[in-house]
């Protein structure tokens, strides 16, 4: 038997081409199923100008929701004091 008979690589090489072409097709699929989750469908689509909505009676300012405020608000406030540098008393 020949250093390089290896008769299991056509085999596993098959097995490599079609898991990766069919990890390409989902892969492609699911994006392209992704990128129209958001777009509206065309006979929503309004003519016309849409309606104005008031801002402060729809939803409350970014100030008072917790949950459009930033966790770290409070901690990015205060001033960070260097232990290296010296004291500016």
């Amino acid at each position: 038997m020949h250093a390089l008979h290896r008769p299991y690589l056509p085999a596993a090489l098959a097995t490599t081409v079609t898991a990766a072409v069919l990890a390409i097709v989902l892969t492609l699929l699911t994006a392209n199923t992704l990128s129209d989750v958001g777009a509206a469908p065309p006979s929503a689509a309004a003519p016309g100008p849409p309606a104005a909505v008031q801002a402060s009676a729809a939803r409350p300012g970014p100030s008072t929701s917790p949950f459009l405020r930033s966790p770290f608000t409070s901690l990015l406030t205060v001033p960070v004091s260097l232990p290296w540098a010296p004291d500016s008393r």
